[in-house]
C-alpha cells in the first residue's frame, strides 16, 4: 500500500511521511530505518558539525539504499558546513529557521531537492522565492522550536499550499499518526513531516528516560516557552520558542524570562542542577500529539503503519474503494477504484502508481483511464461482462472500451456496477481499446443494419 503525491514523486520514495530532522535525536539509524520503511529520513545536523556527520552518515549510507537527506538550522549555518554536507550526496537538504537565500543555491547546484521549513506566510514567500523544490508549513504544536506567534497546522497548511503552488507543501506539528496523516493530505500537503513520534522509536538517538516521558507524557503538559533556552544559555533568536514537557525551570520562572536572561547566577544554578542530576540533560521536546504515542516500535515499521492508518482514515472519509482486477506482465492483481461525484475515476497500484482520469460522464472517464493504462502497457480485464451488460453471448471478449459504450444508457452507473463490469473470471483475449473500439463500432453497424431491414417493415405494419 501507498500513497502517491507529488513529494513521493519528487523523491522517488513509496510513502509521504518525513522524519524531522530534530537535532540530538534524528540520527543515522534512525533516518535509515525511516528510509527503509519507505519514508523520507532526515538527519538533524544542527549547525553541520563535521564530527557529527562524520559519525553518522555511515551508518544511514549503511543502513538503507533509499533516499535519505540532512536537515539544518539555519540561523547557526555558515556555507562551509552545507559544502561539507553536500560531500556526503544527500537526496534531499532541509533548511530550517532562518533565511534560506545563502545557501539555497549549493543546495540546488548539487541536485539535492531543496526542502525550506516554513513557521509564518513571510517565510513562506522567501521560500517560494529562492527556489525551494518542497516547503515545510509547521504549525504551533510541534515539539521543539517553532514559532513564537505561529498559526496551528490546521488553518496554517492550506494557506501556504495556496500561496505556493504548485511546489509541493508538507505539513508539520502535531502529526503522530495516520489520521493525522490522512488530515494532512485533505488539507492540500503533499506528505507530513513528523518529528515526536519518531522520538519514541527504537533507534531514536534519546536517552531513554527521555522516550519513557513521551510515552507517558500528555498534551496538557506541553508547553510553548523561551524559559528553557533562556536558563541553557541557548542563543536560539527570540522570534522562536520551544515547546516541551514540563520542566521545573518552567515553574520557575515563567512570565519572568527577562529577569532570568539578567540573571546569571540563575543560569548557573541550572548547569549545576544538570551536573548533579537534578533536572534531565536536555528539555524533552514533544508536540501535542504525545497523547497518541503509547509504545517504542521500531521506525522502520512505523512508517508503513502510519500509512496504512491513513488510508483506511481516507477511506472512511470518501467511501470503500473498489477493486479493479488488472492484468500485468506478472498476473492479474486487484487494484483499488475510486469515482468522485464528477464520475472521474482514481485507479492505484499496490506499488504506489495512481492514474486519474476525467470525462463528462462515466464512460468517457473509463475511456480516458483505459488510455493512460494502455499507455503504459495495461489492459483492464473485462471481458467478463459480456452478459452482464449485452445479456447477450459475444464471440469475443470485451474490455473497458466497448463496456465504456455499452454503459452510455446508464450515465448514473454506481460504482458497484462499474466494478462488476470491471471484474471478469479471467483475462484471455483482452485487446487494446483502438480495437474493441473498431470491433464495436462495426457490431453496432451490424445490428443497425439488420434492424433496417426487418424492424423498419415490422414497426410498419404494427402501426397499421
Amino acid at each position: 500500500m501507498a500513497l502517491t503525491t507529488r513529494f513521493t514523486e519528487l523523491l522517488g520514495i513509496p510513502h509521504p511521511i518525513v522524519l524531522a530532522p530534530m537535532g540530538g535525536s534524528a540520527g543515522g539509524a534512525l533516518a535509515a530505518a525511516v528510509s527503509r520503511g519507505g519514508g523520507l529520513g532526515m538527519l538533524g545536523a544542527a549547525d553541520g558539525d563535521r564530527a557529527w556527520l562524520d559519525r553518522e552518515v555511515p551508518i544511514v549510507a549503511a543502513g538503507t539504499d533509499r533516499p535519505w537527506g540532512i536537515g539544518f538550522l539555519t540561523w547557526m549555518l555558515d556555507a562551509d558546513a552545507v559544502r561539507r554536507a553536500l560531500e556526503h550526496r544527500p537526496r534531499a537538504v532541509m533548511l530550517s529557521f532562518g533565511d534560506p537565500a545563502p545557501y539555497a543555491e549549493l543546495v540546488r547546484r548539487s541536485g539535492a531537492v531543496l526542502i525550506v521549513q516554513v513557521t509564518d506566510l513571510e517565510e513562506a514567500r522567501r521560500a517560494v522565492d529562492v527556489g525551494a523544490d518542497v516547503i515545510v508549513a509547521q504549525g504551533t504544536e510541534a515539539g521543539g522550536h517553532g514559532a513564537r506567534r505561529g498559526r496551528s497546522t490546521l488553518p496554517f497548511v492550506p494557506v501556504v499550499v495556496d500561496l505556493a503552488d504548485p511546489v509541493p507543501v508538507l505539513a508539520a506539528g502535531g502529526i503522530a499518526d495516520g489520521r493525522g496523516v490522512a488530515a494532512a493530505l485533505a488539507l492540500g500537503a503533499a506528505g507530513a513531516v513528523i518529528g515526536t513520534r519518531f522520538q519514541a522509536t527504537r533507534e531514536a538517538l534519546v536517552d531513554p528516560a527521555i522516550a519513557g516521558a513521551i510515552v507517558g507524557g500528555r498534551a496538557e503538559d506541553t508547553e510553548r516557552s523561551a524559559v528553557l533556552d533562556i536558563a541553557r544559555g541557548s542563543s536560539w533568536p527570540s522570534r522562536y520558542t520551544a515547546r516541551t514537557l514540563g520542566h521545573p525551570y518552567l515553574d520557575r520562572w515563567r512570565g519572568r524570562e527577562q529577569e532570568l536572561a539578567a540573571d546569571a547566577r540563575a543560569r548557573q544554578d541550572y548547569q549545576d542542577d544538570v551536573a548533579r542530576g537534578a533536572i534531565p540533560p536536555l528539555p524533552v521536546w514533544a508536540g501535542e500529539s504525545v497523547d497518541l504515542i503509547t509504545d517504542l516500535p521500531s521506525a522502520a515499521d512505523l512508517v508503513p503503519a502510519l500509512v496504512e492508518r491513513a488510508e483506511q482514515a481516507l477511506t472512511a472519509a470518501h467511501g470503500r474503494p473498489r477493486t479493479m482486477r488488472v492484468r500485468t506482465a506478472d498476473g492479474t492483481h486487484e487494484w483499488a477504484l475510486r469515482r468522485t461525484d464528477a464520475d472521474d475515476l482514481l485507479l492505484r497500484a499496490p506499488d504506489g502508481r495512481q492514474w486519474a482520469a476525467a470525462g463528462e460522464d462515466l464512460h468517457e472517464s473509463l475511456l480516458a483511464l483505459r488510455r493512460a493504462l494502455e499507455a503504459d502497457g495495461i489492459l483492464l480485464c473485462c471481458n467478463g461482462a459480456r452478459r452482464n451488460v449485452h445479456g447477450l453471448g459475444m464471440s469475443r471478449s470485451m474490455s473497458g472500451g466497448e463496456v465504456a459504450y455499452a454503459l452510455r444508457r446508464w450515465r448514473r452507473s454506481d460504482v458497484r456496477d462499474l466494478v462488476e463490469v470491471l471484474d471478469p473470471a479471467d483475462c484471455k483475449d483482452v485487446v487494446t481499446i483502438d480495437e474493441q473500439q473498431a470491433w464495436y463500432d462495426a457490431w453496432q453497424r451490424t445490428v443497425t443494419g439488420w434492424h433496417y431491414l426487418f424492424g423498419a417493415p415490422l414497426d410498419a405494419l404494427r402501426r397499421r
